[in-house]
């Protein structure tokens, strides 16, 4: 059964970018857009295994820091390769802390 889990405070995510944390066992990006709004993605890239939790957020987008894939930061949907996506999780902001759904 699905269920939100504590992964951050909101301060420790800086703005326009992301963090990897372990979730239920999955690697889980957790992006920071402008300290407010917050998602959360796989961190693993679809096309080259890369960390997206270290590249950086530009547009509502997640750009892979290996070979520069994009993906929408909401959906998960590649935008360099439309055969290729993430999965997205639900992200809820109480107070300071940020929660993942998973």
């Amino acid at each position: 059964m699905s269920s939100y889990v504590t992964v951050a405070k909101k301060s420790d995510i800086r703005e326009g970018r992301g963090k990897a944390f372990t979730v239920k066992g999955k690697r889980i990006a957790v992006f920071n857009v402008d300290g407010e709004n917050f998602y959360a993605l796989d961190n693993t890239c679809a096309h080259a295994l890369g960390p997206l939790g270290r590249g950086r957020v530009k547009s509502g987008l997640v750009i892979c820091p290996v070979h520069g894939y994009a993906y929408d930061i909401k959906t998960g949907e590649c935008q360099t390769d439309a055969r290729l996506r993430v999965t997205s999780y639900a992200v809820a902001v109480e107070g300071d802390e940020v929660k993942v759904n998973c």
